[in-house]
């Protein structure tokens, strides 16, 4: 893994396991559906925080990443939010 998608790793599971929709789920478990479960959509379309907006940007891209390197598909995330449930 290169340095620098290394360090964005690192820096997106810091702040994954800073969500406070992830303290229901191991730090280690970065499946899309923990992921996209751990924003609060409603604020950022609010515009009641940058931050947030911010940090979904970063999240989501990073999500990208982990689904291209790992294969997923629009199918694996429906079928995964839908056990979480």
């Amino acid at each position: 893994m290169s340095i620098v998608l290394k360090s964005a790793a690192e820096r997106f599971k810091a702040f994954i396991s800073e969500s406070w929709t992830m303290r229901l789920f191991a730090i280690e478990d970065l499946r899309p559906a923990a992921v996209m479960m751990s924003f609060s959509p409603a604020r950022c379309s609010a515009g009641i925080s940058r931050r947030c907006c911010a940090e979904k940007f970063f999240a989501t891209s990073m999500l990208n990443i982990w689904r291209s390197i790992n294969g997923w598909t629009l199918a694996n995330d429906s079928a995964a939010r839908s056990r979480i449930r």
